[in-house]
């Protein structure tokens, strides 16, 4: 008779499983308000940082790198590349990111469902550290 109860025991926390829901959040929400003031050509690298804090991430423009990938596929013939000087300098990037989770497990059956959306603000600047120009993406108002 024990052993029944525990085997049955044992059956029900197999077939039961669980369900988790998970939230993930990284970076803090995009400050898009502070955008209005912003103006290229004049805004400078040390306007953005001051409004906007540390970028989460800076791209450095590689141009011999890009030139370098350009000229090999076109060995042997004539190449005329022409270049927006906002390439040539540095990209300041920002993101919130966010993911949501269902998790079921059971004795029988597993599954996972993600979603995962960011929200990015880039700063592209001019060789003179003006600001080129803004992007924005916002993805998480999808979730």
């Amino acid at each position: 008779m024990h052993v029944r109860v525990v085997v049955l025991g044992l059956t029900l926390l197999v077939v039961a499983g669980c369900v988790t829901l998970g939230r993930q959040y990284e970076g803090a929400h995009l400050p898009t308000d502070r955008l209005t003031d912003l103006r290229p050509g004049v805004s400078t690298k040390g306007d953005i940082l001051s409004r906007f804090g540390a970028p989460t991430l800076i791209q450095r423009r590689d141009i011999e790198g890009l030139l370098g990938g350009v000229a090999t596929r076109f060995r042997g013939q004539d190449l005329t590349v022409k270049l927006d000087p906002a390439l040539l300098d540095d990209v300041y990037i920002y993101e919130y990111r966010r993911v949501n989770r269902l998790v079921v497990f059971t004795g029988f059956f597993n599954w996972l469902k993600s979603v995962d959306k960011t929200d990015r603000l880039a700063f592209f600047f001019d060789r003179d550290g003006k600001l080129a120009g803004v992007g924005l993406t916002e993805g998480t108002k999808e979730l």
